[in-house]
């Protein structure tokens, strides 16, 4: 077992370049520094994202955002209209969970996902 001393962790970014990933992290817990990042990285359940919008509307200066949505990718469709993003839709970019280095960006990327999903989902007959 740490000590209170052992278990603390610093770590040191460049708040002007650096994407800052939260993982699976409640917003709320980084209202202190929200103001401060510019880019930013998390996984969620688009399917509840709404209900932690309201920590993550600390984020006013974020200039890009990139999500890892928890049940798959056809979970994004349509989220650029349904939620706030202070960054700008066109600056949202969605990242495969089983395939990191495959990313989508905004609506168009939305429609990429839906063209690719469709309404089944990743076991529809275009899944890849």
């Amino acid at each position: 077992m740490l000590s209170g001393d052992a278990a603390c962790r610093y770590v040191w970014a460049d708040l002007d370049i650096d994407t800052i990933d939260i993982g699976e992290i409640r917003f709320d817990l980084y209202q202190e520094v929200a103001k401060s990042i510019r880019y930013l990285k998390f996984s969620i359940d688009m399917e509840s994202f709404r209900y932690h919008s309201r920590g993550f509307r600390n984020f006013v200066n974020v200039k890009a955002i990139w999500i890892v949505p928890d049940y798959g990718l056809i979970h994004c469709v349509g989220a650029t209209r349904k939620h706030y993003w202070p960054c700008g839709e066109e600056n949202v970019y969605y990242v495969d969970p089983r395939n990191p280095e495959r990313v989508f960006r905004g609506p168009d990327g939305e429609k990429e996902i839906y063209a690719l999903y469709g309404p089944y989902g990743p076991y529809g007959p275009n899944a890849s």
